[in-house]
């Protein structure tokens, strides 16, 4: 039988003491004048109250024994709810734990990788500090040449060489020699750019740089595109210490002033 069923059966019987309580109580107030016996009568409404007592107990006892059966189905379904919620929050914890785990993984890759990028990065700094060395190195022995008159057919060689002579410059002993660009109509001379064999014969054009200018010949070192770039922003600086008289040299993409490296 059911929780309500029990408690059906317990009020039926209540109800049932309850009527013939009450049965006894009229008969006895009916009684009471004809009666001989006082002492019965007391007798008999104390057992009277005793049994409303007792019914009056039950009825509580009752009623406590239900509410305390929905608080057990209650706290049934609290204890289920807080059961599940401590294993959704050790599943998340879990969760939240591997995750964890799995950033501190990617972050140490990722540290790994920046590492590694950072030394590419040096070693591909390095490489172009060495190949920026070699093409000035190769260069060195190289000098350009403008204010040459170009006619079609020139020996290019031969047409240097008679630059050299006009500025009294002998015996310069050239690998190769040739213009730059693709040929023009107005014919006013590309660039001559010549290879030396010697560095030492370059310095000697380089010491004869007036003549050659007093001849409508300008000659300057070939840079490579790093330091032609870096030569054209400290140009004004160049220009303003030339003003002043200061001893001006521009070399491996550095300017020196006066003998020490211009820093600006």
């Amino acid at each position: 039988m059911g929780r309500y069923g029990v408690k059906a059966s317990r009020k039926r019987k209540q109800n049932v003491v309850t009527a013939k309580i009450s049965e006894e109580n009229c008969d006895i107030l009916s009684d009471g004048s004809d009666s001989d016996d006082e002492g019965k009568n007391v007798t008999d409404l104390s057992n009277l109250s005793d049994n409303n007592f007792r019914l009056i107990v039950i009825e509580k006892l009752d009623t406590i024994i239900s509410r305390q059966e929905v608080i057990d189905v209650e706290l049934k379904g609290i204890k289920e709810s807080i059961l599940g919620l401590e294993k959704s929050a050790d599943y998340h914890d879990k969760q939240l734990e591997e995750h964890q785990a799995l950033i501190k993984q990617k972050d140490e890759q990722i540290t790994v990788i920046n590492t590694k990028l950072i030394e590419s990065d040096k070693e591909k700094q390095a490489l172009s500090d060495r190949l920026l060395a070699l093409e000035r190195h190769s260069r060195s022995f190289n000098l350009r040449f403008t204010g040459i008159a170009e006619n079609q057919g020139e020996d290019t060689f031969a047409v240097l060489q008679e630059a050299f002579r006009r500025a009294g410059l002998e015996n310069i002993r050239l690998e190769n020699v040739h213009r730059l660009g693709k040929s023009r109509e107005d014919k006013s001379g590309r660039q001559i750019i010549a290879r030396f064999i010697s560095r030492m014969d370059i310095k000697v054009v380089m010491r004869r740089r007036n003549e050659l200018r007093s001849a409508g010949v300008m000659a300057f070192n070939d840079l490579c595109q790093t330091d032609y770039m870096e030569k054209k922003r400290l140009a004004p600086i160049m220009n303003e210490r030339y003003s002043k008289k200061d001893k001006v040299k521009f070399q491996n993409g550095k300017l020196f002033i006066n003998g020490s490296v211009y820093t600006g």
